[in-house]
């Protein structure tokens, strides 16, 4: 396991469907199995953007040299909007990773 329950995560790619630019900062919340997380994005206002499942290559480490930016976001109605893009679901304590479906580690509790 690479990453921790709890442990901040920037994002290594950009996630248009929910407004999520590479380098974003989020935290990991649940832990599916070796490489799989759920991970939280929020707001410098304590709104949570985003809650999506991801594997560990979307993700890396906080270096000792990040430095933490603020930056405006567009509503993510607006950027489904644009793209053409359905609101997305989520079942609690199911992730959707491509064809596969995890569970959460048992140890991540």
């Amino acid at each position: 396991m690479k990453f921790s329950l709890l442990e901040p995560v920037v994002l290594t790619k950009d996630i248009k469907r929910h407004g999520l630019k590479k380098g974003d900062l989020g935290t990991v919340v649940e832990v599916y199995g070796k490489h799989d997380y759920e991970v939280e994005f929020v707001t410098a206002g304590g709104r949570t953007q985003a809650l999506i499942p991801l594997h560990e290559q979307d993700l890396r480490p906080v270096a000792q040299r990040d430095i933490v930016a603020v930056r405006s976001l567009r509503a993510v109605a607006e950027i489904n909007l644009q793209h053409n893009a359905q609101p997305t679901s989520m079942k609690i304590n199911t992730m959707n990773f491509g064809s596969r479906r995890l569970q959460p580690a048992a140890n991540s509790f």
